[in-house]
């Protein structure tokens, strides 16, 4: 298991080395790229050459578009020196953790972890998004499990996010628990590494430790990421404690806690698919990791 661990660490500072690549690189190139997206759901990238009150040109790897303005639902200006055929569909989140990147107002997905777990998140504007979601076993059972996830964020410099938010969830039995944490990514849609930080609570009292997030993808094909998403927290473990007289007492130790899960998305212009392994260091060798899969679709 720490041979795993240790692999998992590895390709997160791949990531996180070729992130700062990718944000300082200067393309020679200075003409805007922009991908279009229009109301019956046609998608276009390509540099723009004109506009005008009427239509918009753009220059794709099929040659010059000509395009009626009133038929563009939006428009995402891109990276220069961005060399791919569309947009990364889903880069607000990774695996399962959130970057500190907002969607767009009217921008949104569909998202599906691991089968039984479904979620929809839409940008209410630029800056703040409403999203929740259901447990599907559950919920055929009579007591769904419920998810309820605001985000507020923004962009306060070159390649620097900046978003805090709350997933709360209802469990069985009418109870409630999450976590509300704050995230600071560096990095852009292709691109980026996130920090986030979150304190967990239940409807009485917030939990004793943090929990820390440290996750990074990056782009190394026209439908490849690299994706690895990692956790630390930190449980209260109950131990026997012998005391300087002899005697012994049961006390709350702090037991950190890692897990991590690490793999691929395979992408298309509006669905991403997610492919990787979980690994923890409460794995022994009997099982040292588990599979994760996971799907969304931008609308």
């Amino acid at each position: 298991m720490k041979k795993a661990i240790f692999l998992s660490l590895v390709g997160l500072c791949m990531i996180l080395c070729n992130t700062k690549i990718q944000a300082q690189e200067s393309p020679t190139d200075t003409i805007p790229i922009i991908e279009v997206r229009m109301n019956n759901g046609e998608v276009f990238t390509g540099k723009k050459v004109e506009e005008t009150d009427t239509q918009l040109i753009i220059r794709s790897e099929n040659g010059d578009l000509y395009l009626v303005k009133r038929n563009i639902k939006s428009i995402w200006h891109l990276p220069m020196g961005f060399k791919y055929s569309f947009r990364t569909p889903n880069a607000t989140r990774y695996f399962f953790s959130p970057s500190a990147q907002t969607l767009r107002k009217g921008q949104g997905y569909y998202q599906n972890i691991m089968v039984s777990g479904n979620f929809v998140n839409v940008g209410v504007t630029d800056h703040l998004s409403l999203g929740g979601g259901f447990e599907f076993i559950s919920t055929v059972l009579g007591n769904p499990i419920l998810f309820f996830t605001p985000k507020i964020g923004t962009q306060v410099a070159k390649d620097f996010h900046v978003a805090a938010g709350v997933m709360l969830i209802r469990v069985p039995e009418n109870y409630f628990v999450g976590i509300g944490y704050s995230s600071f990514t560096y990095g852009n849609d292709e691109s980026s590494v996130t920090l986030s930080v979150g304190m967990p609570f239940t409807q009485e009292t917030f939990a004793d430790y943090p929990v820390f997030a440290l996750s990074g993808i990056h782009r190394v094909s026209n439908s490849i990421s690299l994706v690895s998403e990692n956790y630390m927290l930190t449980i209260n473990s109950r131990e026997r404690v012998i005391n300087s007289d002899g005697t012994s007492d049961w006390e709350d130790v702090p037991q950190p806690i890692y897990l991590g899960i690490q793999g691929i998305r395979i992408m298309s212009k509006r669905n991403s698919f997610d492919i990787g392994v979980i690994v923890s260091s409460e794995f022994d060798g009997d099982l040292p990791a588990l599979p994760f899969i996971g799907y969304a679709r931008q609308f």
